[in-house]
């Protein structure tokens, strides 16, 4: 595989990965009875899948646009975010807020789990020795990387309200995907236009495109395997 950069024009999404298995955004309550996704550690896309499996007994569905907004819709009924999935999908709500009885909701903010980029270059970092990464506070974390580990310089184009979600901090650290839409595997010496994923190492830095700081370059390291 090449170690050139390669580039992809949107539509690219960042992708996290959501844990299940543990309290925390894996519950909603429909009609009066609270459906919980099944066990499991998630990419966004199988999330969004299995919260479609809880909730299907309440004959509600929840659908992604292309660009990346978020609907949550049924038959009537009472809805009531018990934690803070809501929050996760990107509808800016914290645990015990009712939404009251409605047929649907709409996401107003970027899901902090699937940010829409305008575009990503990657290449592979040439790792001779240990590196080591540190982050200042705003990216809230550091990474050590050894010898047999890829490590990806990703350089994200995206708006302002990208950058504030991902500023959130969830794809700041984890286990992440950078996500052409039509990719079907993971980048390989075989398969050039894959997915980029791995653990993050944090943000390198933000440089702003224009005068306005509406649009932003965000430098971020992923460590994956070693495909070489």
């Amino acid at each position: 595989m090449s170690t050139a950069p390669l580039t992809y024009n949107a539509p690219v999404f960042l992708d996290g990965y959501v844990d299940t298995s543990i309290p925390g955004y894996r519950k909603i309550s429909i009609g009066g009875t609270v459906y919980t996704v099944a066990s499991g550690f998630y990419v966004w896309a199988d999330y969004i899948t299995a919260i479609n499996t809880a909730i299907s007994g309440a004959g509600w569905t929840v659908t992604v646009s292309t660009t990346g907004q978020v609907q949550l819709a049924g038959s009537s009924a009472a809805v009531v975010f018990t934690d803070r999935l809501g929050w996760a999908l990107g509808f800016n709500v914290e645990p015990g807020h009712d939404a009251g009885t409605i047929t649907a909701i709409r996401s107003s903010f970027v899901s902090p789990v699937h940010i829409a980029l305008m575009g990503a270059t990657w290449e592979a970092v040439d790792l001779r020795r240990e590196s080591v990464l540190e982050i200042d506070r705003a990216a809230r974390g550091h990474g050590y990387v050894w010898g047999g580990a890829r490590v990806w310089r990703c350089t994200l184009t995206m708006t302002r309200s990208d950058l504030e979600a991902l500023r959130t901090g969830w794809a700041v650290s984890g286990k992440v995907r950078v996500n052409p839409v039509g990719a079907s595997a993971v980048i390989s010496k075989t398969n050039d236009s894959g997915w980029i994923e791995g653990w993050s190492m944090g943000i390198e830095g933000v440089d702003w495109i224009d005068s306005v700081e509406s649009m932003a370059r965000v430098r971020m390291l992923i460590s994956g395997g070693d495909i070489s």
